[in-house]
């Protein structure tokens, strides 16, 4: 009992014994917990047994909380009675689980710590690497795109992309965050079902569920038209959010629909580690400036399973992580945003999504910066603005690390203007199998100097692989900047490369559209004679550094190409 030397060993004696008495139930708890935990996290969620397994959970916290509260009644009955402040008994009877050592004490709280994130290697668990260090981009400041400068990111071969758009202003601190609800559920467990909950004040959102909270919504209605008074804190911290959940603490929604008018209006966050939010059917809108549609930060993780997300306004990327970084998982639905830097994914943090739909009418479909990452399987996205997805690093403190990862498998990506693959002031590692790809602008990946950091070395450094797939369009690589192809499995490049080293295995191939410079080849299994015969010139002259050493084995020489063009040093 070191720590906490109010208590006397008759209070400690009898704590115990209420420990040791209710430590069935909260076995129960556990047991339910994991049952859920498994039907959610699961490659095909079943809508029906993940709401009975949260009804089951419901049922086994609402009986171990009971327990609970009739044991502290008779306690506080006795002349054992605790005599401590209000703070320290909500820190004594709402704390993490064990405080008084069995898993059945006061500490646990009614729900106990929200799960973790499914295991490595599954969908919708993390990815293996998170990145060197919290990322703190604030979406709501987030960039413009790579297209605003005269030049366009999708020029020429060295011409670099117009910056994006200034990042957001100076962190907010929780201290000044203004966190509150207009229903909360402060510590307990609860359960709310066909019902309409509202707030039209500002900072003040719909539901708040904090100190190890613990509410299940089915078929609730969340309405909310309050301003925030700082799209920091919204972003940061989730003030003002439709509905909003602490670190260690729960909301699990169920059909239903969330909709937000305000400024700095989110539609479900998740604020924290342990905080956990996940929703299953229905809907979410945000139509106010910096309205997102779900986000995460300081740690907190987001599951979405089905529910289609509208956002309308001017920094409002539907899917988003923020300051502290935090974990989202995405099953199902269509999400769309409209308003200008809105794209439909904002990561700085690890965002992963199958069988969704994401369309951005205003703005890239999906920006990562810094150490951060994008994994998509058999999702449709498109951006109708500056690029398709984007990759940078803005150096203002707000997401550390510089390698950004975008993988996609299946579904189809799409560039109404611009390059499909903008990446710049960062490395950018790009993972595509059998995607379907579309770019407009015939430039497929830009690796350029932009507004970020500093000239001369604020370059983009791609590292581009395709298994099985069909690339369309040009490598753009300008001289601050660096870029490698490869490509395995029968996958298909057309299009012209400036500056960029290739490599292709013996069942791949590249169909040259222009005359091209590579800094290295390597493609040793498709010669035959003087031959390389899995590029097809087209007529056209492709340059290579004979100096560097990963070309020795083109010996200096010009080689012929199949469908007539010439490989020759510079």
């Amino acid at each position: 009992m070191g720590g906490m030397p109010q208590l006397t060993q008759e209070q400690q004696a009898v704590i115990q014994a209420f420990n040791k008495a209710n430590a069935p139930l909260a076995q129960a708890v556990n047991e339910a917990r994991n049952a859920l935990n498994a039907a959610v996290y699961t490659d095909k969620p079943d809508t029906a047994d993940i709401k009975a397994k949260a009804e089951r959970l419901g049922a086994a916290e609402l009986a171990l909380a009971r327990a609970r509260a009739e044991a502290f009644a008779k306690l506080q009955a006795s002349p054992n009675k605790l005599n401590l402040p209000s703070q320290q008994l909500i820190m004594l009877l709402g704390g993490s689980g064990g405080r008084f050592g069995g898993p059945g004490g006061f500490g646990g709280g009614p729900g106990g710590p929200p799960p973790g994130p499914p295991p490595d290697g599954q969908f919708g668990g993390p990815p293996p690497d998170n990145g060197d260090g919290p990322p703190d981009m604030p979406p709501g400041g987030g960039p413009s795109g790579p297209g605003g400068g005269p030049s366009g990111p999708g020029g020429g071969p060295s011409g670099p992309g117009g910056g994006p758009g200034g990042p957001g202003g100076p962190g907010g601190s929780q201290a000044a965050a203004k966190l509150s609800g207009a229903f909360t559920v402060d510590g307990t467990t609860q359960t709310v079902a066909d019902k309409t909950l509202t707030s039209d004040a500002t900072d003040v959102s719909g539901v708040y569920v904090v100190n190890g909270g613990n509410l299940v919504l089915s078929n609730v209605a969340v309405t909310t038209t309050g301003d925030t008074s700082s799209q920091e804190n919204s972003s940061f911290f989730g003030q003002n959010a439709g509905v909003l959940v602490n670190k260690n603490s729960r909301v699990t929604i169920y059909g239903g629909r969330i909709n937000t008018t305000g400024g700095g209006a989110n539609g479900l966050f998740a604020y924290g580690v342990g905080a956990l939010a996940s929703m299953t059917g229905g809907s979410i809108t945000a139509t106010g400036e910096g309205g997102h549609g779900v986000m995460a930060s300081g740690g907190g993780s987001l599951a979405v399973t089905n529910v289609d997300m509208v956002t309308e306004r001017i920094h409002g990327g539907v899917v988003a992580t923020d300051r502290g970084g935090g974990t989202i998982w995405v099953s199902g639905g269509k999400i769309t945003s409209h308003g200008q830097d809105s794209p439909g994914i904002y990561s700085t943090g690890d965002i992963r999504a199958e069988n969704a739909t994401f369309i951005a009418t205003g703005s890239e479909g999906a920006v990562i910066e810094g150490r951060n990452s994008i994994a998509l399987k058999n999702c449709e996205m498109s951006g109708a603005l500056k690029c398709g997805v984007m990759i940078y690093q803005s150096f203002s403190g707000d997401a550390e690390g510089q390698e950004g990862s975008f993988s996609m498998e299946g579904g189809s990506l799409s560039a109404v203007q611009g390059p499909l693959f903008f990446v710049n002031n960062t490395g950018g590692i790009i993972h595509l199998q059998n995607v379907k790809l579309s770019v407009p602008s015939g430039v497929l990946v830009n690796a350029a100097a932009s507004r970020w950091g500093r000239t001369g070395s604020n370059g983009g450094h791609v590292e581009l692989k395709g298994d099985t797939q069909t690339l369309a369009g040009d490598i753009n690589v300008d001289k601050v900047s660096s870029a490698s192809v490869a490509l395995k499995n029968h996958s298909v490049l057309s299009g012209a490369v400036h500056n960029a080293a290739l490599t292709l295995d013996g069942s791949s191939e590249w169909r040259v559209a222009a005359d091209s410079m590579l800094t290295s080849l390597t493609d040793a299994d498709c010669v035959s004679g003087d031959t390389i015969t899995n590029i097809h010139g087209n007529g056209h002259t492709v340059r290579y550094k004979a100096d560097l050493a990963a070309n020795q084995w083109l010996g200096g020489k010009t080689w012929k190409l199949a469908d007539g063009g010439a490989l020759a040093p510079e």
